[in-house]
C-alpha cells in the first residue's frame, strides 16, 4: 500500500491562508469605514444645499438680517465639516488602497505555496504510478518465468 501524500509545508500554507483571510477582513472593514465617511459627506453636502436654498427663500420672502446671519454661520460650519470629512475620506481611500495591496500580497504569498504543493502532488502521483508499473512489470516477469519453469 502506498503512503498517503503529505505536504511538508502544509502549516506554512495554512498560516498564509489565515493571513489572507485576516487581510480580507481588514479590507472589508476599511471599505465599510470609507463608505460610512462618504455617506456622512453626502449628508453634509445635502444639508448645506438645503440650507442655501432655505437662505435664498428667507432673503426673498422675509429679509431678516439676523436669520440670514445665522444661516450663513451654519453654512460656514457645514463647509468646515465637509472639508474635514473630505480629508477623512481621502485618508480612508489611502487606507483601503493599502489594505487592498496587503491582501494582494497575501494572496500572492499563498499562491506561491499552493503552486509548490501542486508540483509536489504531481511528483507524488508520478512516483506512485512508477511504483505501480514496476510492481506490474515484476508480476508479469514472475508469471512469465513460472510458465517457462512449468514447461
Amino acid at each position: 500500500m502506498a503512503k498517503r501524500f503529505r505536504f511538508s509545508l502544509q502549516k506554512v500554507l495554512d498560516l498564509r491562508e489565515h493571513k489572507e483571510e485576516q487581510k480580507a477582513i481588514e479590507l472589508g472593514k476599511a471599505k465599510a469605514e470609507l463608505q460610512k465617511k462618504e455617506q456622512i459627506l453626502n449628508q453634509l453636502s445635502e444639508k448645506k444645499d438645503q440650507q442655501i436654498n432655505d437662505t435664498k427663500w428667507y432673503q426673498n420672502e422675509q429679509p431678516d438680517l439676523n436669520s440670514i446671519r445665522v444661516a450663513g454661520s451654519y453654512v460656514q460650519q457645514l463647509n468646515v465639516a465637509i472639508k474635514q470629512t473630505k480629508q477623512q475620506v481621502k485618508k480612508n481611500n489611502i487606507k483601503v488602497a493599502k489594505k487592498r495591496s496587503e491582501l494582494l500580497s497575501a494572496v500572492q504569498d499563498k499562491k506561491i505555496v499552493e503552486k509548490l504543493k501542486e508540483k509536489k502532488m504531481k511528483e507524488y502521483k508520478k512516483e506512485i504510478l512508477q511504483q505501480e508499473r514496476k510492481r506490474e512489470d515484476e508480476l508479469a516477469i514472475s508469471m512469465t518465468s513460472r510458465k517457462h519453469q512449468d514447461w
